[in-house]
C-alpha cells in the first residue's frame, strides 16, 4: 500500500478536505484514537503516542510549501515541538481564513450555468459556494432555488421548477431531463425495417414502359 496521500496543494484541494482524506489515511495505518480503560497512566501514554504518530505522519505527507508555513509560524520553535491538533489549527486558520457571510452569498446569489457546463457541475459549483454562506436549516432550500432559477436551459427548468424533497434528487431529475434532451440522444422511433417495407408498399405502381422489355 502506498504511504502518501499526495502533498497539499491549495490550489487544487481545500484544506479540510486533505484532512478528511489525512484520517483516512490513518486508518490504513491502524493509527486510531485509544479507547480509555481502567488504567489511566497506560490510556495517557498511548495518547501520547497516537498524538506523536499523527504529527509524524503529517510532517511526512504535507509536503514541502504547506510545511514551510508551519516552519514560519511556529518559529522558533519546530513543528515537531507543536501537538497535532496546534498544527492543524495553523494550516487551517492559514489557508481558510474567516469569510466574510455577506460577500459569499453575494458570489453565491449572483452565480449562474455556465457555458457548456452541465447541471451537475453548476450543482457541485453551488455546493462549493455554499459552505461559507451560513445559510443554516435553510442551506437545501436556497441550493434548490438558486439552481432552478440560474440554469440555462429553458426546457428542464421548466420541469424541475416545482422543486423536490431534497437539492440531490432535484439534480438527478435535472440531469434525466438534460440527457434526454440532447441532440445526440434522439427520441425512441418506430421500427427502420417496418417503416421503410410500408414505404415500399404504399408506392404508386406504374406500368412498365414500352420498349422497358
Amino acid at each position: 500500500m502506498s504511504d502518501s496521500i499526495g502533498h497539499f496543494d491549495p490550489a487544487k484541494e481545500d484544506i479540510g478536505s486533505w484532512f478528511c482524506r489525512f484520517e483516512e489515511f490513518l486508518l490504513t495505518k491502524d493509527i486510531i484514537t485509544p479507547v480509555a480503560g481502567n488504567d489511566a497512566p497506560a490510556h495517557a501514554a498511548a495518547l501520547t503516542a497516537y498524538n506523536t504518530k499523527r504529527r509524524a505522519w503529517l510532517n511526512r505527507l504535507l509536503g514541502p510549501t504547506a510545511h514551510h508555513v508551519l516552519v514560519i509560524a511556529c518559529a522558533p520553535d519546530l513543528p515537531t515541538a507543536k501537538s497535532f491538533e496546534d498544527l492543524k489549527a495553523i494550516l487551517t486558520a492559514h489557508y481558510r481564513p474567516k469569510r466574510n457571510k455577506n460577500d459569499e452569498r453575494d458570489t453565491f446569489f449572483n452565480r449562474v450555468q455556465k457555458q457548456n457546463e452541465t447541471v451537475s457541475e453548476f450543482a457541485l459549483a453551488l455546493r462549493r459556494l455554499a459552505r461559507y454562506c451560513e445559510f443554516g436549516d435553510m442551506l437545501d432550500s436556497f441550493l434548490q432555488s438558486q439552481f432552478i432559477n440560474k440554469i440555462r436551459d429553458a426546457r428542464v427548468k421548466d420541469k424541475i421548477r416545482d422543486g423536490a424533497d431534497n437539492f440531490t434528487t432535484l439534480v438527478a431529475n435535472a440531469a434525466k431531463h438534460e440527457s434526454d434532451l440532447r441532440p445526440d440522444n434522439p427520441a425512441p422511433t418506430a421500427d427502420v425495417n417496418y417503416v421503410r417495407h410500408n414505404q415500399q408498399r404504399r408506392k404508386k405502381w406504374n406500368p412498365p414502359q414500352r420498349g422497358s422489355f
